[in-house]
């Protein structure tokens, strides 16, 4: 959770943080590479909506993609070992 409040992921809408929540969850709990890609894609395809839609603020959006980006990374070490 602490790399999610210093992305400043907390001061995103409710709604938003909740669907935000859900993508970066589904990401730690991942059960293989071929499953944690296929939750990144879909992680990165909620962003973007969220970017087309003007949402969030830009800098959000990139909080995010950030958050999304190092979990996938941290959980792919930890699926590789």
């Amino acid at each position: 959770m602490s790399i999610l409040k210093g992305l400043g992921l907390f001061n995103l809408p409710p709604l938003i943080r909740d669907h935000a929540m859900t993508h970066l969850g589904r990401l730690i709990i991942a059960a293989d590479a071929q499953t944690l890609d296929r939750e990144q894609v879909s992680a990165d395809g909620f962003v973007e909506g969220l970017a087309a839609a003007r949402a969030v603020t830009p800098a959000s959006i990139e909080a995010l993609y950030l958050a999304i980006e190092h979990i996938a990374a941290d959980r792919l070490k930890e699926l590789l070992q």
